[in-house]
């Protein structure tokens, strides 16, 4: 019985709660009291008291009184009501006279960056919550670029008119680098092909200047985004990339470490389109959409092949002028196989694009992110279409992330493209030792030029054999073409030691590239050079008739057909190029260059990714004088391994003069190797066969003979940087030749 009564008893309490706080008070006037900067409107707008909607009970000045807290404008407020009159109470808080971030050079980027992602700014309203998160953004922003347990204080002095003066002392610690990073869990791949796929790298020789080697919490991140996809494209359906982190290993350095779990390997075997095709296309339509669809089938999953079949699909339809909604989803036939899905609905109401609204490019142009949409105002709403634009977005590598959305509009769609830009520039640094030499390289590259997504490269190169300054510019989207416009300029000197001479070149060249037919691109361009030949004491007298100084103009062009799965290190497709280059008058020695290249690329199994690649190059002149030695065809040490750079081929006392026509071919797969993935090293068997032959230059010797080698490969990411070496055995060669059985190269490239 007493529990009864208790209980009856907390029903009525909470009966008469309720109704008190939905009662509405009775209010005959409104007093701000204590307002000294901000002025009775305002708060009553912020607060959303006295418009005329305005209900006046408990909860509703309570959430009043939360509004005005959230503003940061007060430090206390109270509302209370007295004889019918609501006195709304506050207490400011003070303005800030000024801000200060000490303990930086006032020449140092940090401190001006920091100065930008501070909110406190002079004049405006301080308050102790807006303080905090302030020095949180800093300590974010120091540990996102290497600066990790930097101390940061500060200082609040108020002045006598109210105000107050900000004093933020920043104590910096050194930048630390990345030791090792380690991938655990089912990732099915080894370490080395998967630091392959991220941005992040372990640090190596001259790591203070590759910003990559620096642990950053926003590159993890999108370090993730890339394995996530390529697991993608590698038939792993289900994979999940279950977390990263930045582990610090001392006072120096940190550990990266990923953990995935890849999940099994999907193939899509077959197909199920969901809704009747034949209610809105005929039968040899019907035909046409299945046809598209199996080209897709019998290959391993990947998320870009999806895209592409579903924008296959979208484009047939286009061409047919009927506007269908794609759609797809998977079922898990059996731990290995997938059923697609498929539901193409046509929608008779077309959606028209009204308006395009950009936000997040604070440095970036508007129109190189237009540039990049396959769709614009007036155009009927495709949702591949949108699909398609957020990745060629996020191909220009400038932003971090990007996000469209659309949204019903005046009977239309609104797209609101949303970006967050990330740091684009870049300086790099190298250092080499190997067989061939040594070198040492700087480079300075940005990403996004001038807020127009133009590449820029600076670089540097000082070998024993060659030295080489360029400045490159790459414009994605020459004047609104969408074609590629790309021109250098370069300083080239070579010194090679089998070779009889030497030579300084000073050239430019101007090239534009676009993508005539799906995967197939077309580049064309001019070059004009001025070429220094000098002999060396030790040249015969044949090479030195062919000193002197040589003007060169050509027109070039190149034909790529390109169906690799990725660009670096691809494990199936094939590319094949045919292109010339015309030397024209003026030169000095018109001439002509052939060249056909291509390669064949298939996984055999996860350890054994074979490959095939090729190349036959001819130039001859136009008249009767020889090829000018620099233009003249070799094969370098890593084309043919077992020999020496440049060792084979026509020869004239001892120095190797080049030809007119060479092959070479390369057939090579990786193995497994027993070492801990942890190494990230990779091995391979290799068999290399070439020829260089026909000399246009009279009195040389020279032995037309097939050369070729078989050996095997080791390549180590370690911790002064990758290490590669290799042993050929030459297997069939000439008398004439220099033999390299050993090859080996050991230094940093960032």
């Amino acid at each position: 019985m007493i529990i009864f009564k208790r209980f009856f008893f907390i029903f009525l309490f909470s009966l008469f709660s309720n109704y008190a706080l939905s009662e509405n008070i009775k209010v005959d006037e409104i007093k701000i009291i204590g307002n000294k900067t901000i002025s009775k409107e305002t708060i009553l707008e912020v607060a959303g008291i006295g418009n005329k909607n305005f209900v006046y009970t408990t909860e509703n000045l309570n959430l009043a009184q939360k509004k005005l807290f959230e503003t940061n404008f007060f430090s206390n407020i109270n509302i209370e009501l007295v004889n019918n009159i609501l006195n709304i109470i506050v207490v400011e808080n003070p303005l800030v006279d000024f801000i200060t971030i000490e303990g930086l050079d006032n020449h140092d980027n940090h401190k001006t960056n920091i100065e930008k992602i501070v909110s406190l700014k002079s004049n405006q309203v301080f308050s102790e919550s807006a303080l905090n998160k302030d020095i949180l953004s800093i300590k974010n922003y120091l540990s996102n670029i290497g600066y990790f347990n930097s101390k940061i204080t500060y200082l609040v002095k108020k002045t006598s008119n109210e105000r107050v003066n900000v004093f933020i002392e920043i104590q910096l610690n050194h930048q630390f680098l990345i030791k090792n990073i380690f991938f655990i869990g089912d990732k099915k791949f080894s370490s080395s092909k998967l630091i392959d796929v991220i941005t992040s790298k372990q640090s190596g020789w001259f790591s203070f200047l590759n910003s990559n080697a620096v642990p950053s919490f926003d590159r993890v991140n999108y370090d993730l985004s890339l394995l996530k996809n390529f697991y993608l494209s590698e038939g792993y359906y289900d994979v999940q990339i279950a977390n990263s982190s930045i582990d610090l290993v001392d006072d120096k350095y940190v550990n990266v470490i990923f953990s995935i779990n890849s999940g099994n390997r999907y193939t899509i075997t077959d197909y199920v389109i969901k809704n009747d095709l034949s209610l809105f296309l005929q039968t040899s339509q019907v035909t046409d959409i299945n046809n598209i669809i199996k080209k897709y089938l019998k290959d391993f999953y990947n998320y870009k092949k999806v895209i592409n079949l579903k924008n296959d699909l979208n484009d047939y339809y286009k061409k047919l002028n009927i506007y269908v909604d794609i759609q797809n989803t998977f079922e898990k036939k059996n731990e290995n196989e997938l059923l697609l899905n498929i539901e193409m609905n046509q929608n008779s109401v077309k959606k028209i694009i009204n308006d395009i609204l950009i936000i997040g490019n604070d440095i970036t142009e508007e129109k190189v992110i237009r540039n990049n949409l396959t769709f614009s105002e007036g155009d009927i709403f495709y949702q591949q279409e949108i699909d398609k634009s957020k990745d060629s977005i996020q191909a220009t590598k400038i932003f971090k992330n990007v996000d469209i959305t659309s949204i019903d509009y005046n009977d239309g769609k609104k797209i609101n493209v949303k970006v967050i830009e990330q740091p684009t520039g870049e300086i790099s640094s190298g250092l080499g030792i190997g067989s061939s030499g040594s070198s040492i390289s700087f480079n300075l590259k940005e990403n996004n030029f001038l807020g127009q997504g133009i590449y820029t490269n600076v670089g540097l190169n000082f070998g024993t054999q060659q030295v080489l300054g360029s400045i490159t510019v790459n414009n994605p989207d020459y004047a609104n073409t969408g074609n590629n416009l790309k021109s250098s300029l370069f300083l080239l000197k070579n010194n090679y030691n089998n070779a009889g001479y030497d030579n300084k070149i000073i050239g430019s060249n101007i090239s534009t590239t676009s993508e005539i037919f799906k995967d197939i691109y077309f580049e064309n361009g001019f070059g004009l050079s001025y070429d220094q030949i000098s002999i060396t004491q030790a040249a015969s007298p044949l090479i030195s008739t062919q000193a002197g100084n040589y003007f060169t103009t050509k027109y070039f062009y190149d034909v790529t057909t390109d169906k690799r799965n990725r660009k670096f290190k691809p494990t199936s497709g094939y590319v094949v190029s045919f292109g010339q280059d015309v030397s024209i008058p003026p030169s000095d020695i018109p001439s002509l260059s052939n060249t056909i290249y291509g390669s064949l690329h298939a996984s055999i199994s996860e350890e054994f990714i074979g490959s095939i690649k090729y190349k036959l190059k001819s130039i001859n002149s136009f008249n009767n004088d020889a090829v000018k030695l620099s233009d003249r065809v070799f094969v370098s040490d890593s084309e043919l391994r077992g020999f020496s750079n440049r060792g084979i081929g026509p020869k004239v006392n001892g120095d190797f003069v080049g030809g007119n026509y060479i092959f070479t071919s390369t057939a090579a797969t990786t193995f497994p190797n027993g070492i801990p993935d942890s190494w990230n090293a990779i091995t391979n068997v290799f068999f290399d066969v070439a020829n260089v032959w026909g000399s246009d230059l009279r009195g040389v010797s020279e032995s037309n003979k097939i050369r070729s080698s078989l050996g095997i490969g080791f390549t180590w990411i370690s911790p002064i940087g990758p290490v590669s070496l290799s042993y050929a055995e030459p297997i069939t060669k000439a008398n004439t030749d220099d033999v390299q059985k050993f090859n080996f190269n050991i230094g940093s490239a960032f």
